[in-house]
């Protein structure tokens, strides 16, 4: 009878044999496929202060954003009072925000960008094809989330939008963010400390354009990347252009995790 004994416990056994509900007793029951552990239950986001947010301007400035930095290992991590998170969400987070930097050699240290999870509200409207899934802002090295992009269905949804995607790989923000980064680390370095984002962004349009035009006069069709990539080029953003080719080359021999 040990084998009844060590799922019920010395108690629960004893209950059961006075015909009491076995389903009571029976360790990390909680219905059929609902088994849970006190390891499950133990696991969950924590906040490095739950009482206080920090506000400050949203990187598209009409707007603040109110959010609270969790315990994330090297990554330091925010999330919107709005948006909230689950732990499945956050460990979906930190594997793509890991793998994705892993594939262009970026360490996760002290010089990571913050990251900032934010509602699909303040990242834009999507049924008017404005809501971008991430964004990087130089000038604060900061990585904005869209919470949409930690969700399956939410990814599912957006590939049947009807617009063609980079890549079908749910990778595909953060790497194509990532690039940005690594163009701001260069530019840095070689004209140094970005302190005007406008400036900036005209600075790594003009040598992005270069890279673009480079790419037509070998009849490389760079409209035909991305619906994203036909957008950026009408409206003269080389840079998001650019990077969107440079995503899909980098993922085109990647297995496709959607």
């Amino acid at each position: 009878m040990e084998h009844i004994a060590v799922p019920f416990g010395a108690d629960g056994l004893r209950e059961w044999r006075k015909g009491a509900d076995w389903r009571n007793y029976m360790r990390g029951w909680n219905g059929l496929r609902k088994a849970d552990t006190r390891l499950t239950q133990a696991r969950y986001v924590r906040y490095k202060d739950k009482k206080h947010s920090i506000i400050e301007p949203f990187y598209k400035g009409n707007t603040d954003i109110s959010m609270k930095r969790i315990h994330n290992g090297k990554i330091k991590t925010f999330i919107d009072d709005e948006a909230g998170i689950t732990l499945q969400e956050l460990d979906e987070l930190n594997y793509q925000l890991k793998q994705s930097a892993k594939l262009l050699n970026i360490k996760i240290d002290d010089n990571f960008p913050r990251v900032i999870v934010t509602t699909p509200n303040k990242m834009g409207n999507f049924s008017k094809s404005k809501m971008a899934l991430g964004n990087y802002e130089a000038i604060s090295n900061t990585l904005y989330v869209n919470k949409l992009l930690l969700s399956f269905e939410s990814r599912m949804e957006l590939l049947r939008s009807g617009d063609v995607p980079v890549s079908r790989s749910k990778l595909s923000t953060i790497v194509h963010e990532l690039y940005h980064l690594l163009d701001a680390r260069a530019y840095s370095k070689k004209y140094g400390k970005i302190t005007d984002q406008e400036k900036y962004v005209k600075d790594i349009i003009k040598i992005s354009k270069v890279k673009v035009d480079e790419l037509e006069e070998k009849r490389y069709n760079i409209m035909d990347v991305s619906s994203y990539a036909r957008k950026a080029m009408f409206l003269g953003r080389y840079d998001e252009a650019y990077t969107e080719y440079r995503t899909k080359q980098r993922l085109k021999n990647i297995k496709v995790e959607e």
